[in-house]
């Protein structure tokens, strides 16, 4: 019988990375005996020289790249706290991953040393969760399960000389390998090994966290103290002596080769974010932990391909084998006369043929279970034609199509045309450049999902002639990722102009307080001269039109006052279709579509009769040429996974108005901005940029939400979503108050520390018929108070000095009960309840105000 070969050709049909292998009898004959393969693993091949001259150009590189840092490796950077999971999520894949592969090397090795390197990777795994959980400000502000200062960075020391130690051992038993016996099965000591690791990292995350306090102080703030010098410099040494005796081992295997790199690697860590950096969050700081990753995927890296490549030639293994079997038949007929010695070898073929087969099952049973659970899409396509020849579970869902409808065909059978050129483009600088390519985020259009944003690397995979043979990409869908953080600049945004805006319309409240005021007596002074009159009342006018733009301004902000009663939607929708019909014009057809008993809701009418309005006017300036506006009511629930994709939105049950129009729509670019204060596609003089900005602000302060969708040519669709209402909600029915009530002498305190707007309020209470006293701050006003008897205090909320509107309300009515308290401010929609104590009674009137008003909320203050 002839020797069974797996030459260059066969090996090229699978993804093997390695040379061919020569399978012979072990007594040399070529008639009777038992197959062996090779041990081509890892841990026994020798490197060849140009693996070795990339382990170099690598080490260099990294080298180049170190010191190109240096000079900058104390500069303070962002500080990222979500850069410490993604980055160490990362690790905790490379390392169990590693870990994994290289306890299935135990059963097929003679070494016990793969036992060592795969314990030192497990270790790394375990020891990365407990960092990332104790890390002060990802999970937590200090961080999880009982962490200190100090808890991170031990954790840290702890986990970088862990593995060094590993790689000692796994020196020591290549160099001796009856340093450790194999008394034990691979499951059995794979079990020991595991629980010794868990036991050890358990061990050193509880001495760093519970048993911190027994350890010296390495961390101050973000910042190392001098005591963590000679416990990274004992570190650091561990991982160079590591790096000595792999250098030593004259064998120079491949797992030799790439540990030497990994150890490189994992000193510029340690000398980057340990050794030579201030502390958190520098320019070290990210730099070493870049170093670290790409260090842990060196080896893992070898190790798939190498299982790729054994799957590969146990397969052309068992096709010789079964040429040889036929081979042996054939022998069998024709030497009768030998029929038992030729039995004997027959048989021994069958059961190497069923050791080879068990073999390559289990071997491609693990191999499917490691690549199906990679959560990334994992995508291999042949160098030659770019086609692909091996895809994953991740990489199905992405494409949305099944392995048999992708493997063989090109990326132009499912992508459009501009984006499958743009991935050959990647593919290409690949082969071109033979090295690794970190590809940007770029959109692919998929089957189910549509348009997805994704990252990926594309990885070279070499033949034994150093061609590459196979290209390697991991793929990551970041599409959600992008969308939630749009979604939280665009939360932040609104926040920071409703604030501007708030305190914007605060300061123009009081000087419309001014102007409003003195406009008022203006017009007592002159009654009977209508040329003044007139004049005032224009002035008047344009004064409370500026203080309905604040309104507007402070309902954006969600600071406006609401009046929230019991609301049947139905019946408001209802009342408010009539007005519409007369507004909007004839050419617009109004489509009412009213849901059977539909769920009440707490808010304020007038408000959202406004934003309907509002909504409907833009509407009907959207259909120029006329169209449809289809108002419809409903109630949905709206759940947790629905919250989670929209910010500040609280699940549960809601009452629904949609207001839909056929209009011209609204492009992205427009929509993205619809409501921000100011902002409006209208004509100069035709809008102010306020009303949707003003139903923003009112859903939000009602509790609600709204949510748009809008297509050009199309059409717009606005849903309002108000919270149901309680089974029974009271409503203030109020005082009733005559037109302009005057007082009966009754002492009034006014305190205001604007004295423009205090001279009108002394006068309009003067002339209201009651006796005033006035103070320009909370202390003035708490002296009258003890000397004087007042009836009534009327102050400002927010005053300068050590006390404002609010605490001196709260001290008055602590110390004179009797005193009634009115108070006033340029933020309508203060708080007062619940701020006071003893005063959670007190009224609030909202500047800018009436003489009427000021009247009417005194007279009611004084008559409760």
């Amino acid at each position: 019988m002839r020797p069974l070969v797996v030459d260059d050709d066969h090996a090229s049909a699978g993804l093997s990375p390695f040379p061919a292998r020569v399978m012979d009898y072990p007594d040399g004959s070529s008639e009777r005996g038992e197959l062996k393969i090779d041990n081509a693993f890892l841990s026994a091949m020798s490197a060849r020289p140009r693996e070795r001259r990339i382990a170099a150009a690598l080490v260099i590189f990294s080298a180049v790249a170190f010191v190109a840092v240096l000079p900058f490796i104390r500069v303070r950077l962002a500080t990222i706290p979500a850069f410490i999971p993604s980055y160490e999520a990362a690790l905790v894949i490379n390392d169990l991953i590693t870990a994994i592969l290289l306890f299935g090397q135990l059963e097929r090795s003679s070494s016990r040393a793969p036992l060592a390197l795969a314990a030192g990777y497990l270790f790394n795994a375990l020891m990365i969760v407990p960092h990332a959980l104790t890390f002060p400000g990802v999970f937590s502000e200090t961080g999880l399960l009982g962490a200190g200062e100090q808890t991170t960075a031990w954790l840290y020391m702890f986990w970088h000389g862990g593995f060094p130690v590993s790689v000692i051992f796994y020196a020591v038993l290549k160099q001796h390998p009856s340093a450790i016996g194999r008394s034990t099965s691979g499951g059995t000591g794979v079990a020991w090994t595991v629980a010794a690791v868990v036991g050890a990292a358990f061990a050193f995350s509880l001495l760093a966290t519970s048993g911190q306090s027994a350890l010296p102080s390495i961390m101050a703030g973000d910042s190392y103290t001098p005591a963590i010098k000679p416990v990274v410099i004992s570190v650091w040494t561990l991982s160079l002596v590591a790096l000595v005796m792999l250098w030593q081992d004259r064998q120079r295997s491949v797992i030799n080769l790439w540990l030497m790199v990994v150890m490189c690697a994992w000193l510029f860590d340690i000398a980057l974010s340990a050794v030579l950096n201030a502390g958190r969050f520098d320019l070290g700081f990210y730099a070493g932990r870049a170093y670290g990753l790409v260090a842990a995927s060196f080896v893992l890296g070898m190790l798939l391909l190498e299982t790729s490549g054994l799957h590969a030639r146990l397969a052309r293994a068992q096709a010789d084998l079964e040429d040889h079997a036929r081979e042996l038949e054939a022998k069998v007929r024709l030497r009768t006369a030998e029929l038992r010695r030729s039995n004997d070898a027959l048989t021994s073929e069958v059961a190497e043929r069923k050791q080879a087969e068990g073999e390559l099952l289990r071997t491609r049973a693990f191999l499917d279970v490691i690549i199906e659970s990679i959560p990334l899409a994992l995508i291999v396509k042949d160098a030659g034609n770019c086609r692909y020849a091996l895809i994953n579970r991740a990489g199905e869902a992405l494409l949305g199509h099944d392995r048999s409808q992708i493997l063989g065909r090109e990326v132009r059978d499912f992508l459009p045309k501009a984006e499958a050129e743009k991935v050959e483009e990647h593919d290409r600088q690949v082969l071109a450049s033979a090295e690794p390519y970190e590809v940007p985020e770029h959109p692919i259009t998929t089957r189910d999902r549509g348009v997805c944003l994704v990252r990926k690397k594309i990885i070279p995979v070499f033949d034994e002639q150093g061609r590459s043979n196979y290209l390697l990409s991991i793929v990551e869908d970041v599409t959600e990722q992008r969308k939630t953080e749009d979604q939280l600049r665009h939360a932040q945004k609104m926040e920071a102009i409703g604030t501007l805006t708030g305190g914007m319309a605060h300061d123009f409240n009081n000087l419309l307080s001014v102007v409003i005021g003195n406009l008022d007596v203006l017009r007592g002074f002159v009654k009977g001269n209508a040329t003044v009159d007139e004049l005032a009342g224009e002035a008047l006018d344009a004064a409370l039109r500026g203080a309905d733009l604040t309104r507007r301004l402070l309902a954006f902000a969600r600071r406006q006052p609401l009046q929230p009663v019991r609301v049947d939607i139905n019946e408001l929708v209802d009342g408010i279709t009539k007005l519409l019909s007369r507004t909007l014009g004839e050419r617009i057809e109004i489509d009412v579509r009213l849901a059977p008993e539909l769920w009440p809701v707490i808010a304020d009418p007038a408000q959202l009769n406004a934003a309907l309005t509002n909504l409907a006017t833009n509407a009907r300036d959207a259909m120029p040429n006329g169209g449809r506006l289809t108002i419809t009511t409903g109630q949905r629930t709206l759940d947790p996974d629905y919250a989670s994709l929209h910010p500040g939105v609280i699940p549960g049950d809601f009452a629904m108005i949609e207001v839909s129009d056929t209009g011209t729509g609204m492009p992205p670019e427009v929509l993205a901005r619809i409501f921000e204060p100011f902002f409006t596609t209208k004509s100069p003089g035709e809008g102010t940029g306020l009303g949707l900005s003003m139903v923003f602000g009112f859903m939000k302060q009602s509790g609600g939400h709204i949510n748009v969708y809008s297509e050009p040519g199309v059409g717009t669709t606005f849903r309002l979503y108000l919270p149901r209402a309680p089974e029974s909600s009271e409503v203030d029915k109020g005082i009733e108050i005559e037109q302009e009530p005057h007082g009966s002498g009754e002492i009034v305190l006014a305190v205001e520390d604007n004295a423009s707007l205090r001279r009108i309020v002394v006068r309009q209470l003067r002339e209201l018929g009651y006796n005033v006293l006035e103070a320009e701050n909370a202390t003035a006003a708490l002296a009258i108070l003890e000397r004087e008897h007042v009836d009534l205090l009327f102050s400002d909320v927010v005053m300068p000095g050590e006390l404002s509107g609010l605490e001196l309300a709260r001290t008055a009515l602590e110390r004179w009960p009797q005193v009634r308290v009115l108070l006033t401010s340029g933020f309508p929609g203060t708080k007062i309840a619940g701020s006071l104590g003893a005063a959670a009674s007190a009224r609030l009137l909202s500047k800018p105000y009436r003489k009427l008003d000021l009247a009417r909320s005194i007279r009611s203050v004084l008559v409760e």
